[in-house]
């Protein structure tokens, strides 16, 4: 095969190749007498089937399957050869679109491929530090002393007080069960103890507050809560099988006893009781946990919104200098696009494509990857979080996961988090890319514009869906290389029998 390469531009290349009809002819009699020797036909004995009567069935579909096999093969040799790093499969400039596959009548193949060689980015001279920033709020001192207050109030416990009640009291209740405005008699009593703001009933929960021990009040138990399983067991203490439809629902109620919380003293036993490891000793100790945990709860918005910064500022140090017909050509032949597809979303596709091939250099620069048991384990951690912190039964996990690796959407959305997660880890440690702190407000105001842009994009392409499935099916190749296939698969069929005659 003659093969003349021509510099399109710094990263296109286009390869003129004409593969010639004697190299044609002799690779389709080598594979005609193959298959002659193989082939089973009726009437026929096994390898004893006439060449000339499989050229007539099958000679056109083999020569295809040739030229296909062979253009491929020797294009990928070439680059390998001049030591052509390429980033994307090549696609058809132009072709032969007449030529005849005619068994008898064996011309020359002729074809412009092209290809875009791999990124060389000069990462080291880009100055990181002077252009991105890795936001987090500030932590709030007032928040951060009511969260040590909170503790100090759980380790406190409740003690029996004279004070009014609060929302935050729990009284002890005891009650008789009511006939006609009166006492029934044998009719059921219990003592419980309930927290004020636990009430369901808005209206029976604020003529509570404010009232002190031997407060009565007429009581519809059912303004309570509506989970009869406190009501049957916790409240009216039922035996055995009896269910609340069985008994009355008015009571008189008296409290007992009012008990509030109270806070612990900042002491050696209090820090034992929070650490009892020993690693917490001092206030300052606590609000530097307090103050981390806080923000930890904004480090996934803090991924994104660096990420996306980072991604902008990336692209915008690149030009691939390809036009818009090698784009429309790419999308069509690799990704399967449709006109409709490209006339209205060509310009995200050209930015997934761009950023799929600086990626693709970035990650095999930084060694950023992310593992299939990274993935399970940060499933594993959402699964627990939804159960409250929970360890579930082993056969419970392997349902949920079994569930959520059928969602390729869910798995690619963890698998983006934690990828955004290591990308921050690197230029943090490598880059100089220091924590920027900025009020709440401000920082809400960034994830709010992101959210908004976001939003707006996904609705202009949802407009522009008119139910193109080839238009779908391309939104979800954004990441990494999906978008954009490794080169090299000599088995790929970029002609097609049809394509060609």
């Amino acid at each position: 095969m003659i093969i003349n390469p021509v510099e399109k531009s710094k990263y296109l290349l286009q390869l003129d190749v004409v593969l010639e009809a004697s190299e044609i002819n002799n690779l389709f009699k080598k594979e005609l007498n193959k298959t002659a020797k193989t082939s089973k036909m009726k009437g026929f004995r096994p390898g004893k089937t006439p060449t000339n009567l499989v050229k007539n069935l099958y000679g056109t579909q083999m020569m295809v399957e040739l030229v296909n096999k062979n253009l491929v093969s020797q294009v990928y040799e070439y680059l390998d050869k001049e030591g052509i790093k390429t980033f994307s499969n090549f696609v058809f400039d132009t072709e032969d679109f007449n030529y005849k596959f005619t068994p008898n009548d064996i011309q020359d193949f002729s074809a412009s491929l092209l290809v875009v060689k791999e990124p060389a980015v000069e990462l080291d001279s880009i100055d990181w530090k002077g252009n991105l920033q890795y936001y987090l709020p500030e932590a709030q001192p007032e928040k951060l002393d009511e969260q040590i207050d909170s503790i100090r109030m759980d380790i406190g416990g409740l003690q029996e007080s004279e004070e009014a009640i609060d929302a935050d009291s729990s009284i002890t209740v005891s009650i008789i069960e009511q006939e006609e405005g009166a006492d029934k008699s044998e009719g059921l009593t219990s003592t419980f103890s309930y927290v004020v703001n636990a009430i369901a009933n808005e209206t029976l929960r604020e003529s509570i507050i404010g009232q002190s021990k031997g407060h009565s009040f007429d009581l519809n138990i059912m303004d309570l809560t509506d989970n009869e399983y406190t009501l049957e067991k916790q409240v009216l203490k039922l035996e055995g099988d009896a269910k609340i439809d069985s008994v009355g629902k008015e009571y008189k109620a008296t409290i007992d006893k009012v008990e509030k919380k109270f806070l612990a003293e900042i002491d050696e036993d209090f820090f034992t009781k929070i650490d009892p490891n020993g690693t917490v000793k001092t206030v300052e100790d606590l609000t530097k946990i307090l103050t981390e945990n806080y923000y930890n709860t904004y480090r996934n918005n803090s991924d994104v919104l660096f990420f996306n910064d980072f991604k902008d500022f990336l692209l915008a140090q690149f030009d691939l200098d390809l036009d818009d017909n090698y784009y429309k050509k790419f999308f069509k032949q690799i990704a399967g696009m449709d006109d409709h597809s490209l006339e209205f979303h060509l310009d995200r596709y050209k930015d997934d494509y761009k950023w799929s091939w600086v990626k693709g250099y970035l990650d095999e620069e930084y060694g950023i990857e992310v593992k299939d048991e990274e993935i399970t384990r940060a499933l594993i951690a959402e699964i627990n979080s939804y159960f409250g912190g929970v360890n579930l039964p082993e056969h419970m996990y392997k349902k949920f996961l079994d569930d959520a690796y059928k969602n390729p959407k869910m798995v690619e959305r963890k698998k983006d988090q934690i990828y955004m997660s290591h990308l921050v880890d690197f230029m943090k440690q490598n880059n100089e890319i220091e924590e920027t702190f900025i009020t709440i407000a401000d920082y809400e105001a960034k994830v709010e514009a992101l959210n908004d842009k976001l939003v707006k994009k996904a609705e202009e392409e949802n407009n522009h869906d008119h139910g193109h499935h080839e238009h779908n099916e391309a939104h979800e190749h954004n990441h990494g290389h999906d978008l954009v296939e490794d080169g090299g698969d000599d088995e790929d069929p970029l002609l097609s029998e049809e394509t060609v005659k």
